[in-house]
């Protein structure tokens, strides 16, 4: 809040609601994940969501989800 530098390089950039990506999990037994995320935004609310990660059918992270599973 006192950084103008910050205000300026924030005020420059196009900040957006970030609803879907991918994500890498690190699990103890298994290793890396690759997952895809899902937010969902709740209407109504107070700002709650509910997450989703999931792995894309035949890849090593469905193989080691599969392996805890």
């Amino acid at each position: 809040m006192n950084s103008r530098e910050f205000a300026r390089l924030w005020a420059k950039d196009d900040v957006r609601l970030c609803s879907s990506g991918t994500k890498r999990l690190h699990h103890p037994q298994v290793g890396d994940l690759d997952l895809h995320d899902e937010a969902l935004h709740l209407p109504d609310s107070n700002g709650q969501r509910l997450l989703a990660h999931t792995a894309a059918v035949w890849s090593a992270a469905a193989d080691a989800l599969a392996l805890l599973g």
